[in-house]
């Protein structure tokens, strides 16, 4: 996974449309701020990665 390229735009891609899905980051900005730096680690995840997190992250919430 660490060769992959970094890809910006692909990041904000990811990040806008899943902050809409999920209500980032205004209504949850501790978890908003740790997403991105889940996705600045990873480098471009998959959308199976992305679904998998978010699912974690809504049973952790409960939302």
């Amino acid at each position: 996974m660490a060769d992959q390229p970094w890809d910006v735009n692909a990041q904000k891609n990811i990040v806008d449309s899943f902050s809409q899905m999920i209500g980032f980051p205004m209504s949850h900005p501790k978890e908003f701020k740790e997403f991105v730096q889940w996705i600045k680690y990873v480098g471009t995840p998959s959308q199976d990665e992305v679904q998998k997190y978010l699912s974690e992250i809504k049973t952790h919430m409960k939302i």
